[in-house]
């Protein structure tokens, strides 16, 4: 829910909106979270990478 993911419920309608805005542009939206990024960002780089390689093989 948005209460442990965004601050406010604004906030999740705004971060739901511009997903939506970038997915329709051609995107793929990927999400971490601050804390994650900063006590393990050798996996958020991993799984980055493992996602980037399963979506360009043909």
């Amino acid at each position: 829910g948005h209460t442990y993911h965004e601050r406010t419920e604004e906030q999740a309608v705004g971060d739901r909106k511009r997903d939506r805005n970038l997915t329709s542009d051609g995107w793929i939206v990927l999400r971490f979270h601050l804390q994650e990024i900063e006590s393990n960002l050798q996996k958020c780089i991993e799984e980055f990478e493992k996602y980037y390689k399963n979506t360009i093989a043909f």
